[in-house]
């Protein structure tokens, strides 16, 4: 959690491109939805629902995603103290490149932030990470939609035998 705060610290003090679009969530599921909505929504959405289970304080919402580049694995993350999502990750097995997703991403969200904020976060998360990682790219919510602090992200983290996207309201966790 720590992390997450020294990350929003950051996006604070640097200056960065104006993003297209606010980031709002998952695709179909926004920030703020509840547990119930997330399982409502997780089956509207056409997920395969999986599991659910909690951990250190939230609740999590296992699912699977058919079609896209093979599919990809979700796990919604609810805050149990808010009964709020904040977190979702996404993970795609089948990808061996991250370039289609940045290429998406910058065309909705603007250019990610630079290199040197980008090192920033990283140092800031590494010790969460998984093992392995070769790249992170992020976007950092600067439309005029967003709240008057930054703390909504995308983060694009690539492994080389897989991607991970990490959809974060900061404010939430």
């Amino acid at each position: 959690m720590k992390s997450i705060l020294l990350m929003c610290l950051l996006m604070l003090q640097s200056g960065f491109v104006l993003a297209v679009q606010s980031i709002e969530g998952f695709p179909s599921i926004p920030f703020g939805a509840s547990l119930a909505e997330v399982k409502q929504q997780v089956i509207t959405a056409n997920l395969t629902h999986i599991s659910e289970d909690q951990q250190e304080g939230f609740n999590l919402v296992h699912a699977n995603q058919a079609g896209y580049q093979g599919g990809s694995s979700l796990v919604f993350v609810v805050n149990q103290k808010t009964d709020k999502l904040g977190l979702v990750i996404q993970r795609f097995d089948a990808l061996l490149t991250d370039r289609m997703i940045i290429k998406n991403f910058t065309k909705h969200y603007g250019e990610p932030m630079d290199e040197t904020a980008t090192k920033l976060i990283y140092g800031q998360i590494k010790a969460d990470l998984p093992e392995g990682l070769q790249r992170i790219t992020v976007w950092a919510d600067h439309s005029s939609d967003a709240k008057a602090s930054v703390s909504r992200f995308i983060r694009v983290l690539y492994f080389g035998s897989y991607v991970s996207i990490e959809y974060l309201d900061a404010g939430i966790m």
